[in-house]
């Protein structure tokens, strides 16, 4: 059977309202995942139980309440052109185009959200490709559409975090920073999909890691309060820091972005 012949049944939940969400999970050697092993480990790791399961050999399919999710094993490397021009701002993983370059397969993760909720959304394909990376060999994910490439034992150790009522967003989406001479810059790329505007902020006084740490910051407080920032407003960590927002043209990335001003 094939991926799409899943979604001709009778039972196939509505459209979504939002974008389908995808990742794509890299092996050697066509390796794959156990799927009882992975609907235990989705169970123990974060207490989610599937229904509606459906599969054959090549493809698994389920429900996480009315979310419908599909993992797909596609038996070809994905374009290493694509791995290689995202392997440019994965400082986190410096030896990504090494580590990389032998793999064969990998399982395309696809949730087709039902509702209109980013975070809700992200925070699901995050557990499931967690648990995927937990009960197989694989060697990390890659998600172009926000310029990430994360190795397994990284995704898995950062995804701990929402264990404790917390936001893993280095996972879900990408922060740059620019070092430059005397001040430093950074950006945001992702939270346009929890329908928020990019952040900038240009000629910083902040060092790399403190750059790092406040767009990391900001950026979770945006998603997780759902707060929107308006062009001419101020944000400070304390009643005497005014940051001023502005909306402009994005620097780093394409269309208009809030930026920071310290």
């Amino acid at each position: 059977m094939g991926f799409f012949d899943f979604f001709k049944k009778k039972d196939t939940p509505p459209v979504a309202k939002s974008p389908a969400l995808i990742a794509m999970c890299m092996y050697n050697d066509g390796q794959g995942f156990d799927v009882t092993k992975f609907s235990s480990d989705l169970k123990s790791r974060w207490r989610i139980e599937l229904n509606s399961t459906d599969s054959d050999q090549d493809v698994f399919i389920f429900d996480i309440n009315e979310t419908r999710v599909a993992i797909a094993k596609i038996g070809v490397q994905i374009p290493f052109e694509e791995i290689t021009s995202t392997a440019k701002y994965a400082y986190n993983w410096p030896t990504a185009i090494d580590d990389l370059k032998d793999h064969n397969s990998h399982w395309l993760v696809t949730i087709f959200p039902n509702a209109n909720d980013g975070l809700t959304n992200n925070i699901l394909i995050t557990k499931v490709i967690a648990s995927v990376m937990a009960s197989s060999q694989c060697l990390g994910v890659y998600k172009g559409t926000s310029t990430l490439l994360i190795p397994s034992d990284q995704f898995i150790e950062r995804s701990e975090i929402f264990k404790e009522d917390n936001i893993p967003i280095d996972l879900m989406m990408y922060i740059g920073i620019r070092p430059g001479e005397g001040s430093n810059a950074g950006y945001t790329y992702g939270l346009e999909q929890f329908g928020k505007k990019e952040i900038e902020i240009n000629h910083c006084p902040l060092n790399v890691e403190e750059l790092y740490g406040f767009i990391y910051n900001i950026s979770a407080y945006v998603i997780k309060s759902n707060i929107t920032f308006k062009h001419g407003e101020t944000l400070g960590y304390t009643a005497d820091q005014k940051i001023k927002i502005s909306e402009t043209k994005g620097k780093f990335i394409d269309g208009t972005v809030l930026s920071l001003t310290f």
